[in-house]
């Protein structure tokens, strides 16, 4: 198979039948995002190499899809009449042990993160408001927020954004948050992790604390800001998704004083432990723990605006401006900031595995 880079519309407007690759989280994220343009009245099957989920049924918005083993794909012909479309990260290894058959060679197939990318953007502006602000006056200070433990240097890429920060918003307060003014002991799990030198989960449990004393918007240091923040201020607190549908907290929010909520997550780290083995299966990584946290809260993991009690939740695209998928800027009118995922808290080889998928996906050309 090759990887060729097309927009929905071009995949669905040869109405063919679809089977993808990869019945995890990436398929379910990339149906939520198009299940409003019928994506699945197309799909026929997900193929996984799971041997445990052969021959059982992936359950979606009250369709049951079939997953069936490469091994299934590669010997029943109807298949090679099929669309391809790979709804996992691993998207590099799918190609090459599908193309371990001859015949698949020539085919074309697609990637769901480009895909996402070349969206017509009416999934996340869905529900989104003409205008942004909520109250009459700005209610959250003119703060950014930042931690930086550890006492490394900031990489090129760190002290470029904190510049765009300075650029986009000159009469805004920054500060930097480390081990000179913040208590990490106050926290086991904020303890253990700088014990361990895991500086960006030491981040992940302070700044929900800081926002909550303070008030102000938190950025990761690697979130670029592209427009004035000023728009967001207009609202007891907000926050945004990325591109999985899970709130990250990282590509940026922001609060008055004193919200209960940030209080209540902060102390919502008192209950677990950290581990290695959680970041590994990605347990204690900030999105995913956030996300269950929210869901509790009435969070829908469907990537559309929403209000929750006092809180605002944009959409992709507002505050990420960012495809992490693909290593490509997906700026609109909307967006404030671009995450760039720098990833520090990950593995060495995913990181390097990430950025040699970017490679490939920015050297394919558009095809209509």
């Amino acid at each position: 198979m090759k990887l060729v880079d097309k927009s929905y519309k071009d995949i669905i407007d040869k109405d063919k039948k679809i089977v993808c690759f990869g019945a995890g989280k990436a398929f379910r994220n990339f149906v939520d995002a198009f299940e409003g343009k019928g994506i699945l009245n197309y799909i026929d099957a997900v193929v996984d190499n799971n041997k445990d989920l052969n021959d059982t049924y992936v359950e979606i918005h009250n369709h049951k899809i079939r997953v069936i083993s490469m091994e299934t794909f590669v010997t029943d012909e109807k298949y090679l009449h099929y669309e391809y479309i790979i709804t996992t990260t691993y998207f590099r290894e799918i190609i090459a042990q599908v193309n371990n058959y001859k015949i698949f060679n020539d085919k074309e197939c697609y990637y769901y993160g480009l895909i996402l990318s070349n969206s017509d953007n009416s999934y996340y502006t869905e529900n989104l408001p003409d205008t942004l602000r909520i109250t009459d006056t700005p209610i959250i200070p003119k703060i950014i927020h930042y931690c930086w433990f550890g006492r490394g240097e900031k990489t090129r890429l760190n002290l470029s954004c904190i510049e765009s920060w300075k650029t986009h918003c000159p009469d805004y307060d920054i500060i930097e948050w480390s081990e000179d003014n913040y208590d990490i002991s106050k926290n086991e799990f904020m303890r253990k992790a700088y014990e361990n030198k895991q500086w960006a989960f030491v981040a992940d449990v302070a700044r929900p604390d800081i926002i909550y004393n303070h008030g102000g918007i938190y950025l990761d240091t690697d979130v670029t800001v592209v427009r004035n923040l000023d728009d967001l201020l207009y609202q007891k607190a907000f926050m945004g998704i990325e591109i999985s549908k899970k709130i990250n907290l990282g590509s940026g929010f922001g609060a008055i004083k004193k919200m209960p909520v940030f209080l209540d997550l902060y102390k919502a780290y008192d209950a677990i432990k950290f581990s290695f083995e959680g970041i590994i299966n990605k347990q204690l990584v900030s999105p995913y723990f956030t996300k269950k946290y929210f869901n509790n809260l009435g969070y829908i993991n469907n990537g559309k605006y929403q209000r929750i009690g006092d809180i605002t939740i944009y959409p992709e695209k507002v505050l990420s401006g960012f495809n992490p998928r693909t290593g490509k800027q997906q700026i609109t009118e909307d967006t404030f900031m671009m995450h760039l995922h720098e990833g520090s808290w990950a593995q060495e080889e995913d990181t390097q595995r990430i950025k040699k998928d970017w490679d490939v996906l920015n050297s394919i050309k558009r095809r209509a």
